[in-house]
């Protein structure tokens, strides 16, 4: 969902160079926690617990 969508958004970013004003777009956008922290912590998430959501899923889907 939203954790795999802003770690794709974030990772393009990073790759093309813009991650920082992309990060300054959304904080003004959205207030609250800060985009680049939500990122980084969504990527933490993603790598602790992926493995697992994945595994589920495929149980889920027989």
């Amino acid at each position: 969902g939203m954790e795999a969508l802003s770690a794709e958004c974030f990772r393009a970013a990073v790759r093309a160079g813009v991650h920082e004003d992309v990060a300054a777009s959304l904080d003004a956008s959205e207030g609250g926690t800060s985009w680049a922290t939500r990122a980084s912590y969504n990527m933490e998430r993603m790598a602790a617990h992926g493995v697992r959501r994945a595994a589920e899923m495929r149980e889920v889907a027989k």
